[in-house]
């Protein structure tokens, strides 16, 4: 080979260099590169949440339920015990628990999600149960009708009556008149389930769940996190 074809050669391999670094550069980029929407928060273990809430007026209650955050979902478990009192029969107390389950998952559960400022959506599932072996409230179940509270229930109560006293279990204030109102911001609405009295249209609002979504940001860290209707409101 001549001096003259030996120098073409090199002028040639040297012109490649920028071209082989850039495709390099764009290939190591390319593999490196992960979407800040590509994986929702890890599963967050179960976690006992207790406390008393106090009124001005002199209302007190305690509050409790298990929470956790798995398959992408908030859910905020509760297990109550209903206990019969004189007059009540099992076989009673066996019909009216699908009915009180049904109502409170109706009224509660799947009527929010959470937001972040990612994309992700998550909804909020309220699980309640008549089962053991843990129970997080025990309440007395008397005969006929009357004055209900958060421990004490009636035979012929409501499914919504029944979801306002389970409202009181997760550390919800009453929302009327001279009920056991919130110290700081009390609200008066007749919408809501924690009215005196609901009736069928009775429902829950974004405050509602304002704990959760407390809660959720607590342990992921996450900013800008903000509560949502469903898409799909399961009726």
């Amino acid at each position: 080979m001549n001096a003259t074809a030996i120098l073409l050669l090199f002028i040639g391999w040297w012109s490649d260099l920028p071209a082989q670094g850039e495709f390099q550069e764009a290939a190591s980029v390319g593999v490196s590169y992960s979407s800040p929407f590509s994986s929702d928060p890890v599963p967050i273990p179960p976690e006992t949440i207790t406390g008393r809430e106090k009124t001005p007026n002199g209302f007190a209650w305690n509050y409790g339920y298990d929470i956790n955050f798995e398959d992408s979902t908030l859910i905020v478990r509760v297990a109550i015990n209903l206990i019969p009192a004189s007059g009540i029969t099992r076989p009673e107390l066996d019909r009216v628990k699908p009915l009180w389950e049904e109502g409170i998952e109706r009224i509660w559960s799947n009527r929010f999600e959470l937001e972040t400022t990612e994309g992700g959506r998550y909804p909020i599932v309220i699980d309640v149960s008549f089962r053991g072996p843990k129970f997080h409230h025990e309440v007395i179940v008397r005969p006929g009708s009357g004055p209900s509270d958060e421990l004490n229930w009636n035979i012929l109560d409501s499914p919504e009556l029944v979801a306002h006293e389970f409202g009181h279990m997760i550390g919800m204030y009453d929302e009327y008149e001279n009920g056991a109102l919130a110290p700081q911001d009390a609200v008066i609405d007749p919408s809501s389930i924690m009215t005196s009295n609901p009736g069928k249209d009775a429902a829950t609002h974004a405050r509602h769940y304002e704990r959760f979504r407390r809660w959720f940001v607590g342990k992921t860290m996450m900013s800008n996190v903000r509560i949502i209707r469903e898409r799909i409101i399961h009726e």
